[in-house]
């Protein structure tokens, strides 16, 4: 689990970022997964082994660590 102060340095790291995944107004595509947006972070989180960091409007913020 992310502690307070790294969620805040994922955050700043992120806000920089260029999305990897756009969700639309539509959601997610059946082939993807389909849901509510809560659901879908989620399931993302629980199939990707990510962490969720931040979440604004339509906007995720996930976080996955790499053991390399």
């Amino acid at each position: 689990m992310l502690t307070s102060s790294e969620r805040r340095k994922l955050k700043a790291r992120a806000h920089k970022l260029e999305p990897v995944v756009i969700i639309g107004a539509k959601g997610l595509t059946d082939e993807v997964v389909a849901d509510e947006r809560s659901f879908v972070v989620e399931q993302i989180c629980g199939r990707s082994g990510a962490e969720q960091v931040q979440n604004v409007g339509k906007i995720f913020v996930l976080f996955r660590k790499n053991d390399e």
